[in-house]
């Protein structure tokens, strides 16, 4: 897999299959394989529509995108299957050049903002943000986590100061030397 197309097909952020004139997946970008929480080995040689459940008339849509050669968009449609809950997606079916037959089909999974934009009021929006931060529960969405952090040496005062015994008697401490812990 050296090739401009290899790469690309690998690189693709959103899942992607290649459906042939039977509607039998013949291949699958990584980004697919994520999106089923299935491996490619397993995908493919599958009916799509045994393996996938969509709640538009793809199958027709695959009739004519075959018949007029031109590429046809759904927007909004929930897709799911037997390892995944239903997601709700923009899904782009194209006729491939030079495969008669042969479908590409794009499904970009609608997400945060999507749910944010049809919200009523930045209130609301604010906590549909929270309640869904919360469902994560700390689960990755698939993005790159970053995290920025500060380490800097603890305070240390070296006037003397009024503390306790570990029995409770009253006493007094002073700092003295150098202390190296962080904090973080």
């Amino acid at each position: 897999m050296n090739t401009f197309h290899d790469m690309l097909w690998l690189s693709l952020p959103i899942p992607a299959f290649l459906i042939d004139p039977g509607d039998v997946i013949s291949e699958v970008n990584p980004a697919a394989e994520s999106f089923l929480n299935a491996s490619a080995r397993s995908i493919r040689g599958a009916p799509f529509f045994d393996l996938l459940a969509i709640d538009s008339p793809i199958d027709d849509g695959f009739r004519r995108v075959r018949q007029d050669q031109a590429s046809m968009f759904m927007n909004n449609v929930d897709v799911g299957s037997g390892n995944v809950a239903p997601v709700r997606c923009n899904v782009q079916i194209a006729p491939m050049t030079g495969m008669p037959g042969f479908v590409l089909v794009l499904m970009e999974p609608r997400g945060l903002a999507d749910r944010l934009d049809r919200s009523m009021s930045a209130k609301s929006a604010a906590k549909s943000a929270i309640g869904m931060a919360e469902m994560l529960g700390g689960i990755s969405s698939g993005m790159p986590i970053v995290m920025r952090c500060a380490i800097k040496p603890t305070s240390s005062l070296s006037q003397e100061q009024p503390t306790i015994t570990q029995d409770g008697t009253p006493t007094t401490i002073a700092t003295k030397g150098r202390h190296d812990p962080c904090l973080l």
